[in-house]
């Protein structure tokens, strides 16, 4: 290896850099406050983080802490955003991840999807999805999957 070479092309790249450093400082970034305010921070923790992690024993003051907020904030920015209580978005969630694995996993019980989605017993997650739902979980399993398997079968 030549040390000339090798001081040439450090040279070049350090040129490069101080040329770059310099554009990055006469260039105006104009920053979307909508991006970087608390309102995003909670509206992106409920649109993706929460409904992810379901499972999880959250409540209301773990939440509030894993946004950075207190929980009379917090609480206020879910009802400004989803219009219900953290505690019932948080339900929500765990009904939609309820309906979707009675579908897609056949091979779980009840009381295994329930705790797949952080409720405490298969009981409580019967409860709480009759009264969302009006129909029990077996119900709504077994009308979805038969009404699944009988789409396009002919009547003839």
């Amino acid at each position: 290896p030549d040390p000339s070479r090798e001081s040439r092309m450090r040279l070049a790249i350090n040129e490069i850099l101080v040329e770059l450093l310099g554009l990055l400082e006469r260039q105006v970034v104009v920053l979307d406050d909508h991006l970087s305010t608390v309102m995003r921070t909670v509206e992106y923790f409920l649109a993706e983080e929460l409904p992810a992690q379901v499972e999880l024993d959250w409540d209301l003051a773990t939440m509030a802490a894993h946004c950075g907020l207190g929980r009379t904030r917090f609480a206020h920015y879910v009802q400004e955003i989803a219009n219900m209580s953290p505690i019932r978005y948080l339900t929500e969630c765990r009904i939609e991840r309820g309906r979707t694995l009675l579908l897609d996993r056949a091979d779980m019980g009840i009381t295994e999807i329930a705790y797949a989605c952080g409720f405490g017993s298969g009981q409580y997650f019967a409860t709480v999805f009759r009264d969302r739902t009006g129909e029990s979980p077996q119900q709504f399993r077994h009308r979805v999957l038969n009404s699944e398997s009988t789409v396009g079968v002919s009547a003839y």
